[in-house]
């Protein structure tokens, strides 16, 4: 009865909004990285919901350069397009041929445009074609001399945000492939990335209270060896190199344990037992992060 409940409230025009809203939302760049402008806050992430920008360096005697997005065939494909995009888009951009959404040309499940940086911002219109999966995005030159015109056809604008729009530099030039024979210089920029899905609510009712569920999380963090190990000893368990760090991993575990302690203290968990040990847990690691703690007495490092 709940699933059906869900899949019928799906169906409200107040839904259809919200989703077509995040969609919308979810082809600005979040803060893209420009240099001398912006850091590049992105070099370690490994999928989005907005469309990224990285930190490739520009060329000496670049034109232009091309970016071309390549589905990932060694990953599997993920189950299902919860955006909301048509289907056809989604065929075209697995592996179909011919014009893509967005100004850009899909060739063999490869999506390409032209850009004046080679950290512009991937164009909201071929993002918003891109199903939820994984990509390898690269980045190359177009030579000095190369003829700006030949070969090539004007685009219209690639989506709500092209052209000086959110998340674009203006004057960002934008054109489609329309002929492989480019006089291009080698790869000066690759990342592989998942493309998330957005939100397409409402999701089905969750198997327990929030309540319940941050119990569970922390008992399981009590549950833990490396926790654990502290009954018997003041020092850090042997084993688990995190420790290391004791400001970041006791801190947390310790603010965990006390939460732990907390909700087992109460009548409707009735685990005394658990909340007293966890109490110890907490304690010991305290005082073993009092003692790793740098001395602040004068002379201290």
């Amino acid at each position: 009865m709940a699933i059906v409940g869900t899949v019928v409230a799906a169906q409200t025009p107040e839904w259809d909004a919200l989703r077509a809203s995040a969609r919308e939302q979810a082809l600005v760049p979040i803060r893209p990285g420009e240099p001398g402008v912006r850091p590049f806050w992105n070099g370690f992430s490994r999928a989005f919901i907005h469309p990224p920008a990285f930190d490739f360096g520009s060329v000496s005697g670049a034109r232009r350069y091309r970016f071309e997005i390549v589905p990932d065939a060694s990953k599997a494909p993920t189950s299902g397009d919860t955006s909301g995009r048509d289907d056809a888009v989604a065929e075209k951009i697995a592996g179909g041929a011919g014009a893509a959404p967005g100004g850009g040309s899909a060739v063999a499940g490869a999506v390409q445009w032209l850009a004046s940086h080679p950290w512009d911002p991937v164009p909201s219109g071929i993002w918003d074609s891109l199903a939820p999966g994984y990509y390898t995005l690269r980045v190359t030159a177009v030579k000095e001399g190369q003829d700006g015109n030949g070969g090539l056809e004007s685009a219209s604008p690639l989506g709500a945000h092209s052209d000086g729009g959110a998340g674009q530099r203006g004057g960002g030039l934008q054109t489609a492939v329309r002929n492989s024979g480019l006089d291009l210089a080698s790869t000066i920029g690759e990342r592989s990335f998942y493309r998330a899905a957005v939100f397409a609510g409402p999701y089905p009712e969750a198997p327990r209270p929030y309540r319940e569920a941050a119990r569970k999380v922390y008992a399981a963090v009590a549950a833990l060896p490396q926790v654990r190990g502290w009954l018997e000893s003041d020092t850090p368990p042997e084993g688990y190199d995190l420790y290391c760090y004791p400001s970041k991993i006791l801190g947390s575990m310790i603010r965990a344990l006390c939460r732990h302690a907390e909700f087992s203290s109460h009548a409707e968990f009735s685990s005394h037992a658990e909340s007293a040990e966890s109490a110890e847990f907490s304690n010991r690691a305290n005082a073993g992060f009092v003692a790793a703690a740098p001395s602040a007495a004068p002379g201290g490092a």
